[in-house]
């Protein structure tokens, strides 16, 4: 009976994509398809995939009519993919994952907007469907997953592309001129994060060395602050046995050349390195919530409240460290670690996580944004899991 009702409720949602999407109901379809998807979790359904790839032009075959599918909906798709595929290293959809990360912006206006967040959702999707597999990729030695990956973060000439894509992607977009290189920003977060879950607690240490933060400063000139953060939670949670719930081994991720003294004579960008120090810092404080999630462990807590509190006083004092970090840049590494506190003592409805949630929530002028808010509240439902309030 359950299963009856189980392929009637999959029929029923099915109808009601194809109905919402023909009316326009765009936030309902990527509510339905992330929840088909999540109840199939790791199954390979068949009924789910057809309808996901009705959705993901990458999927359908290259004669196929093209729909008109919002890009949102797209998204959504890609993820749901990605949990429904979860964990089983499936080739095909690997292989086209790979290659959706850094898909080209095509003539007209195809794939122009907002492609970072295709972009990231066929990182993740990629991640999850190689979940914690590591260097045993059966039958993708191929692929190289793992260079093109990294190719996809640190940047170089496009590889050309592959089978059915190729035909898709002939024309240059009219819109976008990026030449044979690939765009780092574009690519840059759903590579990190595909690499960091699929060597998940490996402690591979050669790939963990690959995302590493530039140990000069001449290089990290060239990487965005907030990629750092990235590359540092990416790094930590492949060593994951090496990960200790201290502020030595937070600031241990920092490199040697951001520690101790300089020498004046030095062109040094103050303002690059006050931002990688903090992004850094925030990347190691995720990756410690991710490790401690739920455990309620004191000595996590404590490390993570005593950075929490560093932040907020360079906040609240609008000197040089303030100015040189910029207060976005503050504000997101605070987020980070607020989440990660939250993480850390879920369920437990901690007073001063409550406290600091309750003090951001009410904080609306500025560059406070959508994304704090969204983490603040977050961090809030973490912290009464399960709390029935």
């Amino acid at each position: 009976m359950a299963l009856g009702l189980n392929g009637h409720l999959t029929k029923l949602a099915t109808l009601n994509i194809h109905d919402y999407l023909t009316k326009g109901h765009e936030m309902t379809s990527i509510g339905l398809l992330l929840g088909v998807s999540s109840a199939k979790l790791g199954t390979m359904d068949m009924s789910i995939t057809r309808l996901l790839s009705i959705h993901i032009p990458a999927l359908l075959p290259p004669t196929s009519t093209e729909l008109d599918v919002p890009h949102n909906v797209q998204v959504a798709a890609v993820i749901g993919i990605g949990l429904v595929y979860q964990g089983t290293g499936h080739r095909h959809n690997a292989e086209v994952l790979l290659s959706e990360i850094g898909r080209p912006p095509g003539p007209e206006m195809e794939y122009c907007t907002d492609r970072e967040s295709y972009s990231l959702a066929a990182g993740l999707a990629l991640g999850m469907v190689c979940l914690g597999h590591g260097s045993n990729l059966i039958g993708m030695t191929d692929l190289n997953v793992p260079e093109q990956l990294y190719q996809y973060m640190v940047g170089g000439h496009r590889r050309a592309q592959a089978g059915a894509n190729r035909e898709r992607h002939k024309s240059p977009s009219y819109q976008i001129k990026e030449g044979d290189t690939i765009n780092v920003d574009v690519t840059c977060p759903g590579a990190t994060l595909a690499l960091a879950m699929i060597y998940l607690k490996t402690n591979n240490r050669s790939i963990a060395d690959w995302l590493k933060p530039p140990d000069t400063w001449f290089l990290l000139d060239f990487i965005k602050p907030e990629f750092l953060l990235l590359r540092t939670l990416a790094r930590c949670i492949i060593m994951w046995d090496e990960i200790l719930p201290n502020t030595e081994w937070v600031k241990s991720n920092i490199p040697q050349i951001m520690r101790g003294t300089f020498d004046p004579s030095e062109d040094i960008n103050m303002e690059t390195m006050a931002q990688a120090q903090d992004y850094i810092t925030a990347g190691a404080c995720m990756a410690l919530g991710l490790r401690f999630a739920g455990s309620a462990n004191s000595d996590a807590f404590d490390c993570l409240y005593e950075f929490a509190r560093t932040f907020m006083k360079i906040m609240s004092f609008a000197g040089t460290a303030a100015v040189q970090t910029g207060y976005y840049n503050l504000q997101t590494g605070l987020s980070m670690i607020l989440l990660a506190m939250s993480m850390v003592m879920s369920g437990t409805g901690n007073l001063k996580v409550l406290q600091l949630c309750r003090f951001f929530h009410k904080r609306t002028g500025g560059e406070m944004n959508y994304g704090f808010h969204m983490a603040h509240h977050m961090g809030l439902g973490l912290l009464f899991l399960g709390g029935g309030r």
